[in-house]
């Protein structure tokens, strides 16, 4: 779980990464080096991941997120597959391409 607390989100379908709050990225690299095996850091557009095999990365879960809409505080649950939020990188073995920004 990223984060026990509401935030906001914008959707944008036309995105080649995405801007996360920073408490959840920041728990989002842990939990792929801790739970993963991946280990993220910074770079240039997006954060590089080393470690990330085709196993690892065939093995992510999907990212949960309940977004809240309307005024009477419904909610709905939006998986966010993991080819969505890391791409393998394939001039690169065994680093990808995190694409989340905090």
């Amino acid at each position: 779980m990223l984060a026990k607390y509401n935030q906001y989100a914008v959707l944008d379908n036309g995105m080649s990464f995405a801007m996360a709050p920073q408490t959840s990225f920041i728990q989002l690299v842990k939990s792929l080096a801790e739970d993963h095996g991946i280990v993220c850091h910074n770079a240039q557009p997006v954060w590089k991941c080393s470690g990330a095999t085709l196993e690892k990365f065939l093995a992510l879960p999907p990212i949960k997120f309940n977004l809240i809409g309307g005024k009477g505080g419904e909610t709905k649950e939006v998986e966010l597959p993991k080819h969505a939020y890391m791409k393998i990188d394939p001039n690169d073995p065994g680093n990808a391409r995190l694409l989340f920004i905090p």
